[in-house]
């Protein structure tokens, strides 16, 4: 009997690092893609807010990086992650490219989230609403 409990503890142990190694062979997480999408977003996009020019921010294109990572985040956590970073913006370029990573979904719910911000109070944010409205929902990954 005493061997048993032994027995079960390494069985646990070696489960538990085998779990480990498989999320971790997954690849990078949820917050990691995110960050990295959104990052590049910014990047590219806030010399033109800050320049005044905020209302032509999807003249300039995602990195293709950036485009792969909003298609790989089109599915409901996607839109929930989207959705708050958009509402906890600290300016309009992190509020424009949250939108336009949640308009990659292309669902019902990402785009009533989109419309909520055709009546922003800053023409530029509004601007670009209508934009990722307008535009095609890309197709596949």
């Amino acid at each position: 009997m005493i061997g048993r409990p032994r027995t079960l503890q390494r069985l646990l142990i070696a489960l538990a690092s085998t779990s480990a190694f498989v999320l971790a062979a997954c690849g990078p997480s949820l917050d990691t893609l995110t960050n990295v999408a959104m990052e590049s977003c910014i990047t590219a996009r806030n010399p033109i807010f800050v320049s005044g020019r905020g209302a032509n921010a999807l003249d300039t294109p995602l990195s293709p990086e950036a485009e792969r990572l909003a298609m790989k985040l089109r599915y409901s956590r996607g839109v929930s992650i989207f959705s708050q970073i958009a509402e906890e913006a600290p300016n309009q370029v992190t509020l424009v490219c949250a939108l336009d990573m949640l308009s990659h979904n292309g669902d019902v719910d990402a785009r009533l989230f989109i419309e909520r911000y055709l009546k922003h109070p800053s023409p530029d944010v509004a601007t670009n609403a209508r934009l990722l409205l307008d535009r095609p929902i890309p197709k596949g990954l």
